[in-house]
């Protein structure tokens, strides 16, 4: 799992999506650049690889707890999705086809497409 995830980094860095401040993952003990930080940053996981988040501003702190919680749960987080787009059986075989049928006849993934204007859209002043 932890060598998916390194190809997954690595593949982003190799599309320029990721270079940044400075975040540590003291795994590997070495520092990633990430562009999208203001200033140097670092996460410090300790004995029971709990993250430790240091930064400077609420932009960077909250940047870097999205991206632990995507290194560390990035399965899931792409588990979900497809359950919620009825796409299981892509990964797991003819056995989720039926709960996929299922899934997309419901819809879930055309009504959060649907939803998105929707709350992307600013609400206007009453007067």
């Amino acid at each position: 799992m932890r060598i998916w995830i390194v190809s997954i980094v690595a593949a982003a860095f190799s599309l320029g999506v990721a270079p940044v401040g400075a975040a540590d993952d003291s795994d590997t003990a070495q520092p990633v650049r990430l562009q999208q930080l203001k200033a140097a940053a670092s996460i410090i996981r300790d004995t029971h690889h709990i993250a430790h988040i240091r930064a400077r501003n609420e932009h960077d702190v909250f940047f870097l707890q999205g991206w632990v919680h995507a290194e560390d749960r990035l399965f899931q987080m792409d588990y979900e999705r497809r359950i919620a787009n009825g796409t299981v059986a892509e990964l797991l075989g003819s056995q989720a086809l039926e709960s996929d049928v299922t899934l997309r006849t419901l819809g879930l993934g055309r009504a959060a497409q649907q939803s998105l204007p929707v709350l992307l859209c600013r609400p206007t002043r009453m007067a």
